[in-house]
């Protein structure tokens, strides 16, 4: 159990730091198309019938924003899912971030499988191509 926690913590403070760096010194934004989709994968997108992430949580912090409580990165200014002020540097900007449900538009999206039970990733998959988001992704690692 032990080297379980420690794993975690590990992985975790690599994606922080991965972030980190993504972003660096000139503040690195992700393209509009990728936070886009990063944003649906959050918020959900009444449009094309996505619900919001169960994972989302509104912040105590700061009103009319969200975190992800999936991810336990904290309430702070740089985890918010949402631009809290104009020029605000959300968690969805950085060129290189991380989901616990490795949903499209993140560093880590990986395409639905048989198995996979993530209907609103499905949804989205179905709705924008596993095509297009796997490309962006690529296109954004470049």
């Amino acid at each position: 159990m032990r080297d379980y926690f420690l794993r975690n913590r590990f992985a975790k403070a690599w994606q922080l730091a991965d972030s980190l760096v993504s972003r660096g010194l000139a503040g690195a934004t992700v393209s509009e198309e990728i936070k886009d989709i990063r944003e649906i994968s959050c918020h959900g997108s009444s449009e094309i019938g996505i619900t919001p992430c169960e994972s989302r949580e509104q912040s105590k912090k700061y009103p009319k924003s969200f975190i992800c409580a999936a991810c336990n990165c904290g309430d702070f200014g740089h985890t918010q899912l949402s631009n809290i002020e104009n020029g605000h540097y959300s968690k969805l900007d950085y060129p290189r971030v991380h989901c616990p449900k490795n949903m499209p538009g993140f560093s880590n999206y990986e395409p639905t499988t048989i198995s996979d039970n993530n209907e609103r990733k499905k949804l989205m998959e179905n709705t924008f191509g596993v095509d297009y988001l796997s490309r962006l992704l690529k296109e954004n690692e470049k």
